[in-house]
């Protein structure tokens, strides 16, 4: 699909066209332009980490004191601290570049 817009050419004294490349059409309708950036996630700097908490069984003693979902979360806030140092109002934005290993 193109948009077609006229507009006078005082050049040459004749209506011309510009046109602009909106995307494929399916179906009668305008089929959504696909983003080429792809999400990455951070996750090599937090395997050592990981593997520390793992090794000293840090989750389950954790989950018996606070319960399951706690422990993660303190865990999340624990590895922001180590890694980045955010704020807690920046915490989620780091959280969202981060692949959940926690799940």
């Amino acid at each position: 699909m193109y948009e077609i817009t006229p507009y006078y050419d005082k050049e040459s004294k004749i209506i011309r066209h510009r046109s602009r490349y909106n995307g494929p059409l399916k179906d009668g309708k305008l089929v959504e332009k696909q983003s080429l950036h792809k999400n990455t996630y951070e996750y090599g700097s937090l395997l050592p980490l990981l593997k520390i908490l793992d090794y000293l069984s840090v989750n389950r003693y954790l989950s018996e004191i606070l319960g399951e979902e706690d422990a993660i979360k303190v865990m999340i806030l624990a590895m922001n601290k180590i890694f980045r140092q955010n704020s807690l109002d920046n915490i989620k934005e780091w959280y969202e570049d981060t692949y959940n290993v926690f799940h």
